[in-house]
């Protein structure tokens, strides 16, 4: 995924830095890695999150994520009506989600 790929491109670069800011201010060495350390907790937050919505969107309308590029300009607006995200996603039980992402809460 490539939003993914950019946000593991983000924390190593932060780590880098962050390697580079130890070395010229004197900075501990420990603070600089519990930064990176929470930089790559909300890397694994937002890739969660993302997941999620992916699969919210393939639930919500599968029929439009492949449109024909000669439709593909029309603009999709879907008619949720009584949609309620909770409901729809526990009672088809598609990709239940796992205990791990259930329990865990990310803050950002």
């Amino acid at each position: 995924m490539l939003t993914y790929r950019t946000l593991q491109h983000a924390v190593k670069t932060q780590r880098r830095i962050q390697e580079r800011h130890v070395l010229t201010t004197g900075m501990a060495a420990h603070q600089a890695l519990d930064r990176v350390n929470k930089l790559e907790k909300i890397v694994e937050c937002q890739s969660r999150f993302i997941s999620r919505l992916v699969r919210v969107v393939r639930h919500i309308a599968p029929e439009r994520l492949f449109r024909p590029s000669s439709t593909a300009r029309e603009p999709y607006e879907p008619d949720l009506g009584e949609f309620s995200l909770d409901s729809e996603l526990g009672s088809e039980g598609d990709d239940p989600i796992d205990e791990e992402e259930s329990s865990s809460h990310c803050h950002t």
